[in-house]
């Protein structure tokens, strides 16, 4: 792999990436704070500048430091394959896919 692809390659993986759950204030929550009449919801996963800080998601941040932002999620979708519980569920994966691959020994180099 030509040296600046790796690097490229490595700063677009960069974590660590959390999986975020906010209201439309961007103030964060817990699953426990998710109920059918209060609403919508964001799912976010980011890192960096984009982490939340003191209890909300950023006004400002770099834009690579949002992998996805997905708004306007409800608990009570008519398709629950796009509702709020799908895609914190699928953020949750998604963070934690992209921290393995980080830490894993074919991203880092070590077994070229």
């Amino acid at each position: 792999m030509p040296e600046d692809q790796k690097l490229a390659e490595e700063e677009a993986l960069r974590g660590p990436w959390v999986a975020e759950l906010c209201d439309d204030y961007g103030d964060l929550l817990t699953p426990d704070d998710v109920n059918a009449d209060d609403g919508s919801y964001t799912v976010e996963v980011v890192r960096d500048s984009a982490a939340p800080k003191d209890g909300r998601m950023p006004g400002s941040y770099h834009s690579g430091d949002v992998l996805y932002s997905l708004d306007d999620l409800f608990v009570d979708d008519e398709d629950p394959s796009v509702g709020v519980w799908a895609r914190w569920t699928q953020a949750q994966a998604v963070a934690e896919a992209l921290n393995a691959r980080v830490a894993s020994t074919e991203f880092s180099g070590a077994a070229e």
